[in-house]
């Protein structure tokens, strides 16, 4: 709590004062991780590990900071007030509601600590096999800077030749490689693609992302969020109300906001499809899966489409926390109805895709989900076996005849996301 309270007064003063660095370092720090990882201590998901909190803490942010400003949009104006998207207005509100969260995170936690951060010290070895995608986010910067002042792309070629040759690596030499420095390598990888695409014109580059930029313009400029468009992105928040507290907070060249902030959120996407799939194939080949998305190119950094980003990276995390054992039923729930509405209040299309997908995977599973045998084909003995060990919660009652998956996916999730 002493920490989020000095966060927030220190950040405040910087707002206030506009004081270079402070306001866009802290400013930035404070948005995009202290409400999610105030929600996570709430909620006492204390058996996650680091890169899952994390991953969820930057979810659950970005979530409530739409919701928040959606929340005084409609609140505030009832009060008299009509510019409840105004700078003073946002970051005292915020303050507030940040403050309050962080006295009941204290008062059902104590001075437990979040999290173990001792996981975060390296040996040597482990520094040995970071020390070169360290590099790549910097290459990325320079690289498209060079691009744009002398049309000279020699840096950005290295990094397209050192990206795969340092997989590669990894992959021959997998055996070798400790598991902590996964998560920290898709991290570089991905900011430093995502940025060489979105850094290399001094202007925005992308199919959507003009209209995009005007309805966030309008909304920063009139302190209100209303349909100025009347078309589908008038519902995106987004594009409207997230770019539009995140310039509040923080006061860069609107254009870079767009160009650095949504490729930094969704460079957590790999990191999500990391944490999948190790359940179900190990850290290595976790990696490698997380590898093959960040290098499709066309369905990782060429949209163009910043509510996109945003979108796809909720329904990862829907679909982690539908996954993850680790968590309480209850716990479980919540987050996934949390992530599913935030999908589709940031991106009308992936909405309906996830709908469907959901859709189409649980009746993939009444079909998948038939008797493999009967009980009564096997011996006494396996018999018993079979009853003792094969029970789940759709066979609450003990197997005489039917034995059946157990499915993650149930009617209840398609319902929640429609």
């Amino acid at each position: 709590m002493l920490f989020t309270l000095v966060l927030l007064t220190i950040t405040d003063l910087s707002v206030f004062l506009d004081i270079p660095i402070f306001r866009q370092s802290l400013g930035f720090i404070l948005l995009t991780f202290v409400p999610g990882f105030l929600i996570l201590h709430i909620l006492k998901l204390d058996q996650l590990k680091l890169t899952e909190k994390i991953v969820l803490s930057i979810g659950l942010s970005i979530s409530f900071l739409m919701f928040f400003g959606l929340l005084i949009n409609f609140i505030y104006p009832l009060l008299s007030y009509n510019t409840p998207l105004s700078i003073n207005s946002v970051v005292m509100s915020f303050s507030i509601v940040t403050l309050t969260l962080a006295i009941i995170a204290h008062l059902r936690n104590g001075d437990t600590p979040f999290a173990d951060l001792s996981v975060l010290r390296l040996n040597t070895k482990e520094k040995a096999f970071l020390v070169l995608p360290a590099f790549f986010p910097l290459l990325s910067i320079l690289g498209t800077h060079f691009l744009n002042t002398t049309n000279n792309n020699i840096m950005l070629l290295v990094l397209l030749f050192l990206i795969p040759a340092y997989i590669t690596y990894i992959s021959t030499q997998n055996k070798q490689v400790p598991e902590k420095i996964y998560p920290a390598a898709i991290f570089f990888t991905a900011i430093s693609l995502l940025f060489m695409y979105n850094l290399r014109s001094n202007y925005l580059i992308g199919s959507d992302i003009h209209e995009e930029y005007y309805l966030f313009q309008q909304t920063l400029q009139n302190g209100y969020w209303e349909t100025f468009a009347n078309n589908p992105l008038d519902a995106c928040l987004s594009i409207s109300i997230l770019p539009t507290i995140y310039q509040l907070f923080v006061n860069i060249n609107p254009q870079y906001l767009y160009k650095v902030l949504y490729p930094f959120l969704f460079s957590f996407s790999p990191l999500v499809v990391f944490i999948i799939s190790r359940k179900y194939l190990g850290s290595f080949y976790g990696f490698l899966a997380s590898s093959v998305f960040m290098l499709d190119q066309a369905n990782f950094f060429s949209w163009g489409c910043v509510r996109t980003y945003v979108a796809i990276f909720f329904f990862i995390l829907a679909i982690m926390v539908l996954f993850n054992d680790s968590l309480r039923e209850l716990d479980k729930k919540l987050l996934f109805i949390i992530f599913a509405i935030s999908c589709i209040v940031s991106h009308y299309s992936s909405a309906y895709i996830f709908l469907f997908l959901l859709l189409f995977t649980w009746i993939g599973a009444q079909i998948i989900a038939k008797p493999k045998f009967t009980a009564l084909s096997l011996g006494p003995t396996e018999r018993t076996n079979s009853v003792n060990l094969i029970r789940t919660e759709e066979t609450p009652a003990p197997i005489s005849s039917k034995l059946w998956l157990k499915k993650k996916i149930t009617f209840h999730h398609v319902t929640e996301v429609d």
